[in-house]
């Protein structure tokens, strides 16, 4: 996930996805992303490779918790409206 903070700074956070839906995302990050922020979370391929496959959004709300920052993503669009990379395509 990347974009860029309240006080216009670019940020990029790892992490892992735990929960995603239609409209929107949880995820373990390894730093705090405040909510207002409009980000950018990209979805993996196949053998965790980084996919093109980009979705914008907001976060909603982040909270403290072992090892990181659960961090709720809302989508500006549907997933079921989104085109993912096929898993064989190009790299």
């Amino acid at each position: 996930m990347h974009g860029f903070d309240a006080s216009d700074t670019r940020f990029q956070a790892r992490g892992r996805t735990l929960n995603v839906s239609r409209g929107g995302l949880l995820a373990q990050l390894d730093r705090d992303v405040q909510p207002g922020v409009r980000c950018l979370a990209h979805f993996p391929r196949a053998l965790g490779r980084l996919g093109r496959t980009m979705v914008y959004g907001v976060v909603r709300r982040s909270e403290p918790c072992e090892g990181g920052y659960r961090v709720a993503v809302t989508f500006d669009t549907p997933l079921l409206d989104v085109p993912f990379e096929q898993a064989g395509g190009p790299a």
